[in-house]
């Protein structure tokens, strides 16, 4: 009860300046596995940040993708697809495009190269959870094509290898075993560098999400087994947005 009334102080505080009040109390009710009460508390951060100061429409956009991120997560944890895949999608677009400078390039332009790469692991956390979510559905290609994008920003929080771990449970589906085991090769050989390295984790929160079964006679629409949560607030994005802001 104290934990609560200290995040419903937080939010109170933010004056819809930032979004990461309420995604991160979101995050601790889905700990919890109080879904529908961290649905409650995203929508009304996206409202709150949805009017700006004057009243008009609008509003701030800061922390907005993360918390849709959010949002798309616990609804898929409610098995709402669709409505995850939508959130997903408004995610993706609030997260501003890289920018390149050189080493004669100004003070702010370095700022704003600084924020872009803040920016650049956003989206990547983005498309591998979309990523998950096609594999989960059952769509393979799409599932590859979001492998290849999240790829490509190579800035994945917690290191890369999640994402080949990810495209070898594709391939295993597509019973293609060469690129399985190829998949396999490349994930072990980041994951000895991301643990001497000392990579950013990540909370399990959102990474360890609802798995497809791999039998292929389950139908896309079962239940799967559990996911193992940790008991932990999610802090995955929150480094990332104070930077960003």
């Amino acid at each position: 009860a104290k934990a609560r009334s200290l995040f419903e102080l937080s939010c109170d505080k933010s004056f819809k300046r930032h979004a990461d009040p309420y995604r991160i109390y979101a995050e601790f009710e889905m700990s919890l596995g109080h879904y529908q009460d961290a649905k409650a508390i995203l929508y009304r951060g996206a409202q709150a940040m949805s009017v700006s100061s004057d009243g008009g429409l609008g509003g701030n956009r800061r922390g907005m993708a993360q918390l849709y991120h959010t949002w798309a997560v616990c609804e898929w944890h409610l098995d709402n697809l669709s409505r995850a895949e939508v959130l997903l999608d408004h995610a993706l677009r609030l997260v501003p495009t890289g920018v390149v400078v050189s080493s004669s390039s100004s003070k702010q332009q370095q700022q704003e190269a600084s924020s872009s790469s803040s920016n650049n692991k956003i989206r990547s956390f983005i498309l591998f959870t979309i990523a998950q979510l096609e594999y989960y559905r059952g769509e393979y290609e799409v599932a590859q094509h979001c492998i290849a994008l999240c790829l490509k920003e190579n800035v994945m929080p917690g290191g890369n290898s999640k994402i080949w771990l990810l495209w070898a449970d594709i391939a295993q589906a597509m019973k293609n075993t060469k690129l399985q085991d190829q998949c396999l090769k490349q994930a072990d050989m980041l994951k000895q560098d991301e643990d001497n390295g000392g990579v950013e984790s990540l909370s399990r929160l959102l990474l360890d999400l609802k798995r497809r079964p791999l039998n292929s006679s389950t139908s896309t629409t079962s239940s799967p087994p559990n996911s193992h949560l940790s008991s932990s607030t999610a802090t995955t994005t929150s480094s990332s947005s104070s930077s960003s802001s």
